[in-house]
């Protein structure tokens, strides 16, 4: 009861300026992991909360409009692409999956507008990352349970509104967690993980906090090693590189550390992997050819999304991949190039304009916002190689991640004003 009552105290004190909005986003970020039935339902109540609604105005921020826009031509592209008449078309394309597709995008349109309310300021994006890392870690629970335990799923609660798939690994296979696919597990803990590092380099001055910060550091470089992705390799290293510069020792060290208590076979034959002898011989590059010819036969309007595999098995006979390992070639493939270029191009000058709000600041004060920034670099460049984006989760993360970003460019020009 004395806990109850000083939640209560907390949170539904009289006169409190409680906002159920935010309120609401900070569950939905603790909960995305690990519940994302749940987590949706909360994002809802935090975008269609009232104080979000009243003191927001969708076209007063120039940024949406490529957004918007892309949003209206993707709909052009469904309807002229379910109206063709060549046989092709008429053969692969399932109009429905189309209509489908649009929704992992044209929401989340509006998603990045909605939520920067909630990411606003410094401190709202420091609770925004300490939530992340909390709230991921059921996803290094189940992993190493998985890996080293055999824990293997499904496990449901709530009547299947909560289900964690994590299947029995194969020799070569890594670590998926409650993902069901390593991959997916991979893109997440990278994302992830540059928060935990900057967590690490902020304790320094408290005892109790810095051995907290190694511990929950270490377990996420374990984890994420173990999902034996390359792409999370080049994550690790990219983040290092963007938030440690001189202070490389204490992630070789605990890297190193990491290696000899996985198994280090499987990380010695990635290794051999990453070497780019025979690159031309990876089946990722060939689909990656596939995709810019067929993407060639319809620059405007693209194939429509999910067709893939089904145009690639018409056109050749055989389809050796269910998407085209990269998200602009998909874009493209789906939607045409037109709306391909104008959507990467928004997303990248906006992260291309945050590195520059890093100068406007002292290196201990900068490093949340680095690591932000190292954040979303690490999951656009594993979205270069793979294809994770249509997981709810890492889709969500990804818009939640831009409206942070938003709200940093935001920030840079309003100190310019002040000064």
């Amino acid at each position: 009861m004395k806990i109850i009552n000083q939640i209560k105290h907390q949170f539904f004190k009289p006169n409190s300026s409680f906002d159920f909005g935010y309120f609401s986003f900070q569950a939905g970020i603790f909960l995305l992991a690990s519940a994302p039935f749940f987590a949706i339902l909360f994002f809802l109540i935090s975008l269609l909360s009232k104080k979000n609604i009243k003191d927001k105005a969708y076209f007063k921020d120039p940024w949406n409009y490529p957004f918007f826009l892309s949003g209206i031509l993707m709909i052009i592209s469904v309807i002229k692409i379910s109206n063709v008449n060549e046989n092709i078309i008429n053969y692969v394309h399932d109009p429905t999956l189309s209509i489908l597709g649009l929704f992992n995008w044209i929401p989340f349109f509006w998603i990045f507008w909605g939520l920067q309310i909630y990411l606003n300021t410094k401190e709202k994006r420091i609770k925004t990352i300490f939530l992340l890392i909390s709230g991921s870690i059921p996803l290094i629970f189940s992993g190493l349970g998985q890996y080293f335990f055999k824990w293997y799923g499904p496990f449901e609660i709530l009547n299947g509104l909560i289900i964690w798939f994590q299947r029995p690994l194969n020799s070569d296979m890594g670590l998926t967690g409650l993902f069901n696919n390593q991959n997916y597990a991979a893109c997440w803990l990278v994302v992830v993980f540059p928060f935990t590092l900057v967590f690490l380099l902020k304790s320094k001055e408290v005892k109790i906090k810095r051995v907290f910060s190694l511990i929950i550091f270490t377990f996420f470089t374990l984890t994420t090693i173990l999902t034996t992705s390359r792409n999370a390799f080049l994550g690790l290293a990219i983040s290092a590189t963007f938030l440690i510069r001189k202070r490389f020792l204490v992630i070789v060290i605990l890297f190193l550390a990491a290696i000899l208590i996985t198994n280090h076979e499987i990380f010695l034959k990635q290794l051999q992997n990453l070497n780019f002898e025979n690159l031309k011989a990876e089946e990722r590059f060939e689909v990656w050819g596939q995709a810019i010819t067929l993407i060639s036969e319809r620059k405007l309007f693209g194939w429509g999304a999910s067709s893939f595999p089904n145009v690639l098995y018409l056109k050749n006979g055989f389809s050796q991949s269910q998407h085209t390992h990269n998200l602009l070639l998909d874009i493209a493939f789906s939607y045409g190039i037109p709306i391909s270029l104008l959507l990467n191009t928004s997303i990248y000058y906006l992260i291309y304009q945050s590195l520059f709000t890093l100068n406007t600041k002292k290196n201990e004060e900068e490093l949340h916002d680095k690591a932000w920034i190292s954040s979303i670099i690490c999951y656009l460049s594993f979205h270069f190689f793979d294809l994770t984006y249509f997981d709810v989760r890492i889709n969500l993360i990804f818009w939640i991640l831009l409206a942070g970003i938003r709200n940093i460019v935001k920030e840079k020009k309003r100190n310019l004003k002040k000064t």
